[in-house]
């Protein structure tokens, strides 16, 4: 398994991701097109392509943070899903990035949730902020209270929580 970082939104993967990335994620937890193309002028974020053998089997945004990796997207395809390979990615992401954050729909939304939250206590994360709120994209979206998850005890929570606002979310 490796990470490619795409490097300019004119990558042939670029499209594919975008597209999956819409598929996979409600439209008030992920950004629009244009958003999702000023990702490539961010010096702190990077969008990676997830290869296994010869397949393109998923992908990741991230942004590299003053104190943590904030993993803002992740998806394996769902094709390629159900074979380990999501822990391995995250083994291969902690390897790189010893503290990571990231942040999850509550367990208490529903059994997709409830699995998803699962499968990154399995993998070594924990709830830091049960109260956290992921800022809207845009005007047309909407703020939502969702988990924020780390691989480590965070004691200055708050020294996190204000870094994503204002690096990712620019508030």
């Amino acid at each position: 398994m490796r990470f490619i970082e795409i490097p300019t939104k004119n990558d042939s993967r670029t499209h594919l991701i975008f597209n999956a990335y819409c598929n996979a994620f409600p439209a008030d937890e992920r950004r629009d097109a244009t958003q999702f193309q000023q990702l490539f002028e961010e010096e702190k974020a990077k969008i990676i392509a997830i290869e296994y053998e010869t397949n393109m089997v998923g992908y990741l945004i991230i942004w590299e943070l003053n104190h943590c990796c904030f993993l803002e997207h992740f998806e394996i395809f769902p094709s390629f899903r159900s074979q380990k390979l999501g822990s391995q990615v995250l083994d291969l992401l902690k390897q790189r990035y010893h503290k990571i954050v990231l942040e999850s729909e509550p367990a208490h939304l529903d059994e997709i949730a409830k699995k998803r939250i699962a499968f990154y206590e399995r993998n070594g994360f924990s709830v830091l902020n049960a109260e956290y709120i992921q800022p809207a994209y845009d005007p047309s979206k909407n703020a939502i209270n969702l988990w924020l998850m780390g691989n480590f005890s965070a004691e200055n929570i708050e020294i996190i929580v204000e870094d994503i606002y204002k690096t990712v979310y620019r508030i």
